[in-house]
């Protein structure tokens, strides 16, 4: 079985910017001590982990049309 998954977020901010795995939860702290910003964590489906690791991997528009031609 494979762990469960978290969305992270900027607290006050509603698009996540990354996912974490349980077994790294703890990071949350050092990302906030190391950027002085408030996080928030959302449990997610390993399906929405992937929809989210895409979404934030994926290239502006203008660079995939130029990468298209």
């Amino acid at each position: 079985m494979s762990e469960q998954k978290y969305a992270l977020y900027v607290e006050g901010e509603n698009e996540p910017i990354g996912t974490l795995r349980e077994s790294t939860l703890e990071a949350v702290d050092e990302i906030h001590q190391a950027k002085g910003k408030n996080y928030r964590t959302e449990p997610i489906s390993d399906e929405r982990a992937s929809e989210i690791k895409e979404s934030i991997t994926r290239l502006s528009p203008t660079l995939e049309r130029l990468f298209s031609k």
